[in-house]
Parts: structure tokens; C-alpha cells; sequence
């Protein structure tokens, strides 16, 4: 098994082209999207940073206990090597999912000088090339590469002003650090989503680096890739900026996932079952040939023989409700 499970914290999937975009352009995600499987219903439990983490950590829906599974110790039992890549604004920096790793980098900002480079994100990404350089040639890995460039206030140097397709008013200036909360009339809003989609088109660029290192390798051809997202990133849409208080609306709860197998294999299915964040620790526990450990709840996404609900047979969905809620909290659960 190699794997490499790409985290795009704070990534709305209706500002990628695979998913319905048309105003912006991401040809990196888009290609790979061509070559993946697309899962269309992906849905948060808990669309929060934490509950992502801690579904992804134990395969399990609720409240995670000490006496839970960790996915790294789990694969690493397995005989693969687990390696966590991210950044000093990650999401999973001091959280229990960081725990059991075999190696991990947390890079920080005072250390892009020595990479030459000018932005965590590409930092971050050729910190990942480099590790798969080293790495990449053994039998059985897996590489979890988080990315925060999507997590406000955002930096200026991800910004790709040729990312869009529609060009904004000649007026538009990036708005780089966007108060979150609400408030913001309609020229507000339009200036906050454009910046958005610029760093979008940036994050594109950095990925489409990265992609083209694997297929230039031969890495990709032998390589399961995953590409998700912790949560959503609300805009305005109802009101609010940012994931506070999480809502359950679309923007927030709707995640992008593609998986790219081996050799393009089932390249351009679209699944339209839902699945869950829960659902990734049985894929990549099966992924190393292994069933998922008794107490795992997640299901197989695809492709396997054990995964013919194709995700969770049960879908569940978390939050804080609106004002006026009931307890202030609501929840949402699908029978397959």
C-alpha cells in the first residue's frame, strides 16, 4: 500500500470545476477528479476541526474514548510506515490524531527562508516532495499531508490572480484578513469570495506541482490519493463568515473527497452514496489488505468487495442549530 491523503483544511467543493464551478479554474484538482473516483454526497459528522480529526483517528460516530483505535497505530501495526506533514496552523497541531504517527513535520514560518520559499503552503508542499523523494520507493506508506492556506486571515503570496475565468470588477482588491462572524453587505461578501477563489487557484498550482512530481516519478501510477477536507468554509451564505457557530448548511457540512487508485482504475465514477469522514480509516485499513478493527463504524468508500454499501450505512450529521433551535444543537441521520 502507498497512499497519500491530501487535507484541504477550510475547502469548499463548489469552488472546484469537478464539482460544478465555472467561474474559476483548477485544472490540477480537475485532472485529478478526471482520473479518481468523485464521491458527490460527502458529509461532516461534526463539522468541526476536532470532530473531523477525531472520526478520521477512531473510524467511530460520537464521543472518542482512550480505549479507541488510532488509524496510525492501527497501519503502523500493519507494517506501514505513517508520516503526518503539516503546518504551524494545522488543525491536528496538539490533537490526539497526531498521536501514533512514525514521523512527523510541523513546519513553521520562521523556517520558509531555508526552503526558499515565501508561503507555508509551498513549504509545505515541497516538504512533501521531498519526503516522497526519500520514501516513496519503499512498499508500504502512508503520507498525510494537511494544508491550511484555505484558513483565514490568508496570505497575500497564495493569491493567484489568474485563477479566474469571470474576472472580477475592476475595483476588487484581495481581502486578506476578512472578519469572520456577520455583518457584511453585498460588495463585502463578493470581495470576500473572490479573494477566496484566488487562494483557491493558488492552492491549485501548489497541488498541480506536487501531482506532476508523482506522474513525473511514476508514483502516481502505484499510488492511492485521497483528497478531502475537514470542513466547509460558510461565506456569507447564511449570514456568517467562518465555521462559528457550525451550522449544518452545505457550505459547511458538504465535503469534496476523490480517490485516485492505482493505474486510474474506476477513473471518473461518481459515487452518489453518502459517506463520512468516519468512512477513510476502514478505506485505508483495507487499502493495506487488512478488514477494519471490530470497533471501527465506518464503512469502505471504494473500490472493495466489502464495500458494497459504498459508504456509511448510517449517516449522521452534527451542529449547533440556529437561533431558536431546540438546546441550540440539531442533527441529521440517514439509514442506508
Amino acid at each position: 500500500m502507498k497512499c497519500l491523503v491530501i487535507v484541504l483544511e477550510n475547502c469548499r467543493l463548489d469552488y472546484f470545476g469537478c464539482y460544478g464551478n465555472d467561474w474559476l479554474s483548477t485544472p490540477a484538482i480537475d485532472r485529478l477528479a478526471s482520473e479518481s473516483v468523485v464521491f458527490d454526497q460527502h458529509f461532516a459528522d461534526c463539522p468541526t476541526p476536532a470532530g473531523a480529526r477525531r472520526g478520521w483517528r477512531t473510524g467511530r460516530y460520537g464521543i472518542a474514548s482512550r480505549s479507541d483505535r488510532r488509524l496510525a497505530e492501527a497501519l503502523w501495526e500493519r507494517g506501514v510506515l505513517t508520516a503526518m506533514l503539516a503546518d504551524e496552523r494545522s488543525g491536528s497541531l496538539g490533537s490526539q490524531f497526531a498521536q501514533a504517527w512514525e514521523w512527523q513535520h510541523w513546519l513553521r514560518r520562521r523556517r520558509l527562508p531555508e526552503l526558499e520559499q515565501e508561503t507555508l503552503l509551498g513549504g509545505t508542499v515541497q516538504t512533501a516532495i521531498e519526503w516522497l523523494q526519500q520514501h516513496g520507493s519503499r512498499k508500504n506508506w502512508l503520507l498525510w499531508l494537511e494544508i491550511s492556506a484555505l484558513v483565514p486571515n490568508w496570505d497575500s503570496g497564495d493569491f493567484d490572480a489568474d485563477s479566474f475565468l469571470s474576472e472580477p470588477d475592476n475595483s476588487f482588491q484581495p481581502w486578506f484578513d476578512p472578519p469572520l462572524g456577520g455583518g457584511l453587505d453585498a460588495a463585502a461578501l463578493d470581495r470576500l469570495r473572490n479573494t477566496y477563489g484566488g487562494i483557491i487557484g493558488g492552492v491549485d498550482q501548489w497541488l498541480g506541482q506536487l501531482l506532476e512530481f508523482l506522474r513525473g516519478t511514476g508514483l502516481y501510477d502505484d499510488t492511492m490519493l485521497i483528497l478531502t477536507s475537514d470542513t466547509g468554509m460558510p461565506l456569507g451564505d447564511h449570514g456568517v463568515v467562518g465555521s462559528d457557530p457550525p451550522w449544518l448548511h452545505e457550505e459547511l457540512v458538504h465535503l469534496p473527497l476523490l480517490i485516485h487508485l492505482p493505474a486510474n482504475e474506476a477513473a471518473g465514477r461518481r459515487v452518489h452514496q453518502f459517506t463520512q469522514p468516519v468512512d477513510l480509516a476502514a478505506t485505508l485499513l483495507d487499502a493495506c489488505g487488512s478488514p477494519a478493527a471490530p470497533r471501527f463504524t465506518g464503512t469502505v468508500c471504494w473500490p472493495s468487495p466489502r464495500a458494497s454499501r459504498g459508504g456509511s450505512a448510517n449517516t449522521r450529521v452534527a451542529g449547533r442549530g440556529a437561533p431558536g433551535g431546540k438546546n441550540g444543537r440539531s442533527a441529521a441521520t440517514t439509514g442506508a
